[in-house]
């Protein structure tokens, strides 16, 4: 019989295969089949517009997301009698399968779930100015903040990679939020600007040390002067919620150094880590730990209801 260490050495080999086969699965799915959620039998599913202002110009802009309501709480409760709403921010490129499933689960388990789509100015096509961090930071806080107004109180955040960067801030920010589990996220968000190999980032950097003839001390300076949010802003308020990381400890992407850093700050909440890259270990969280992240929602959200 094969000894502990054995049998966890295999396991997590494995995940590694089978995380990226099916992550290529899920997003060739959501891509050719569109990003509109499948009929669920236990909620009712609906898209959703909401009108904002956007934070930078100040003119009208929407936000638009899908709403999951379970059934037997009726299609135009906002929240359940002892739960609430999850808003979910997906990662880089929209919403996935993973990102569904969760919103499938959250959903059967009696909880209201936001699944964010886009909002205005969710990408700034060639811009690569300093300034696009933050306006993207404020676009996202502005876009989920509107939604919690819309749904009511009280709320949990479930995000991956940029989106679980975007829920840290609105974390910080808004004390209408009372749990959040958090996948690969990561900071100072300059870190991980300065260090991320994800092909969008990586690309401005490099456009913009040759552009701007910058060597890689004046690109962070430069970045220091500009990028002004972060998930690491009001660490002592995200302190006070309930928090769930899960960390990946060969990630490039949002790098290792940066979710270590960022837990250390939120004062070491609880964790899971995997062995894994970026996108190994959002599937990997999915695969391995979506009930634990379930349940740890639920639990939250129930105590603060009752």
């Amino acid at each position: 019989m094969l000894n502990q260490g054995l049998k966890q050495g295999l396991r997590y080999g494995g995940i590694a295969v089978v995380a990226v086969v099916l992550f290529s699965v899920l997003r060739v799915s959501a891509l050719w089949g569109g990003r509109v959620p499948t009929v669920s039998s236990s909620c009712n599913v609906s898209r959703q517009v909401l009108k904002t202002v956007d934070p930078i110009d100040h003119t009208a802009g929407e936000v638009s997301f899908y709403r999951y309501v379970p059934k037997t709480l009726g299609a135009h409760v906002g929240v359940g009698p002892y739960f609430g709403t999850i808003v979910i921010h997906p990662p880089t490129g929209g919403i996935t399968g993973l990102d569904r499933g969760y919103a499938e689960g959250f959903c059967k388990g009696g909880i209201s779930v936001a699944l964010l789509e886009t909002w205005t100015g969710y990408a700034e096509e060639g811009a690569f100015d300093f300034g696009t961090h933050d306006r993207a930071s404020a676009r996202a806080i502005t876009a989920t903040e509107a939604v919690i107004d819309h749904l009511g109180t009280p709320v949990a955040l479930l995000g991956e990679s940029v989106g679980a960067i975007y829920s840290s801030m609105v974390m910080g920010l808004d004390k209408r939020v009372k749990a959040a589990a958090l996948i690969v996220g990561g900071g100072p968000l300059i870190d991980v600007l300065t260090e991320t190999d994800q092909a969008i980032p990586a690309g401005m950097r490099l456009k913009r040390l040759t552009e701007y003839h910058l060597n890689p001390e004046q690109y962070r300076a430069r970045l220091l002067e500009n990028v002004k949010m972060s998930p690491t802003d009001h660490a002592d308020k995200a302190r006070q919620r309930d928090l769930f990381m899960v960390i990946g400890t060969r990630d490039t992407t949002v790098p290792t150094r940066t979710q270590w850093e960022l837990w250390e700050l939120w004062g070491q909440p609880t964790y899971h880590s995997f062995p894994l890259n970026h996108v190994q270990t959002i599937v990997a969280a999915y695969l391995f730990y979506r009930g634990n992240i379930t349940s740890f929602l639920l639990s939250k959200l129930e105590t603060e209801s009752l």
